[in-house]
């Protein structure tokens, strides 16, 4: 993923669309305009500019349990500060990990993996994280069971003027910041 330039300009249309990507990431652009009430062009061009601004992404959701993909974890990594980013951009590469993050805290590095069962999941840490230069622990925890999964964000015209400080009604647009990544 590439790192954000800085806040992007969003307005109640915008808004409106992501919405509605929500509920339905393949809906086709002339639905989402008859239910927004404004052309087929209007909203093809502003997904297009809010995928390249790197707001959002429209992208297929994988069900790991139906691939046999059966062990999910999250492993933190405590590393000497020296060689955090190293770990972290050598783990990023690994097929395996499916989400990783540069922390604060007991450790720097946190990543989720999914493999097929304890024994990859064993191995993986064994032969692919313990021999990085500069670990200085490492802690797992197996996911058992999750409850709540996906990207559905409150995309609210209130909440975004709430959270970015802005008062209501003051103005048609709401600069939004963007997760670094």
């Amino acid at each position: 993923m590439r790192v954000p330039n800085g806040p992007v300009t969003v307005d109640k249309v915008d808004l409106r669309i992501i919405q509605a990507l929500q509920v339905d990431g393949r809906s086709s652009n002339a639905k989402i305009a008859r239910q927004l009430k404004v052309s087929e062009g209007t909203v093809r061009n502003r997904i297009e500019r809010l995928r390249r601004e790197d707001l959002i992404r429209v992208n297929a959701w994988i069900n790991a349990l139906k691939l046999n993909l059966l062990t999910n974890a999250l492993i933190q990594v405590r590393t000497t500060i020296d060689t955090y980013d190293a770990v972290a951009r050598s783990l990023a590469e690994q097929e395996e990990v499916r989400y990783l993050a540069i922390t604060m805290g007991e450790a720097y590095i946190t990543a989720e993996v999914v493999l097929s069962d304890n024994e990859a999941l064993m191995r993986f840490i064994d032969e692919k994280i313990r021999p990085m230069p500069g670990i200085v622990g490492i802690e797992v925890s197996v996911i058992l069971r999750v409850l709540k999964t996906g990207y559905h964000w409150r995309t609210s015209w209130q909440f975004l003027q709430r959270s970015t400080q802005m008062s209501v009604g003051s103005t048609e647009t709401v600069r939004s910041g963007r997760e670094r990544a």
